[in-house]
């Protein structure tokens, strides 16, 4: 009897609650640290800050449960980015075009992201990469790959056409 009447203490966390779509602001309580909070309302402003960018937020399956989905009509049906607020371990998930990867200047990247893209997982022609983003300088580095991204396959400037 009392674990029933203890059912809403024993409740999920809101990223884990395959059965409840949670509200974005639930998501972001569950992430307690302050500066991963602080990371992840970052990641959100810049990821919906691009234009024509709207998030979501859709159940990805183990490992990444409830996660903020970016999209852009150009890039349509695959999502343009992940936002994985695991509130103890935030993570972007970029797919890239396997084809134009080397388009994006993967050398002038810093290392870390370097490591990441190496690391990716090709499925077809996409190369599903991820970044853990637990602090203001490994989302700074996560960004700058975002930004060329965007820049390649959304807003090519007139010399990228």
């Amino acid at each position: 009897m009392l674990s029933i009447m203890s059912g809403a203490s024993s409740r999920k966390p809101a990223w884990e609650d395959k059965f409840r779509r949670p509200a974005s602001a639930e998501l972001m309580a569950g992430i307690t640290d302050t500066t991963l909070a602080q990371v992840v309302v970052e990641a959100r402003g810049l990821l919906s800050g691009l234009a024509g960018m709207a998030e979501t937020v859709a159940w990805q399956g183990l490992p990444w449960r409830w996660a903020f989905i970016y999209r852009h009509p150009a890039t349509e049906p695959v999502a343009w980015a992940y936002l994985i607020p695991d509130p103890t371990r935030p993570q972007i998930a970029v797919p890239l075009h396997a084809p134009s990867i080397e388009s994006l200047g993967v050398k002038r990247f810093k290392r870390y992201v370097r490591e990441g893209i190496a690391r990716g997982r090709p499925v077809g022609e996409t190369l599903w990469t991820s970044w853990d983003v637990m602090s203001k300088s490994q989302l700074e580095e996560v960004t700058e790959l975002l930004v060329r991204k965007f820049k390649l396959t959304i807003a090519p400037g007139p010399d990228e056409e």
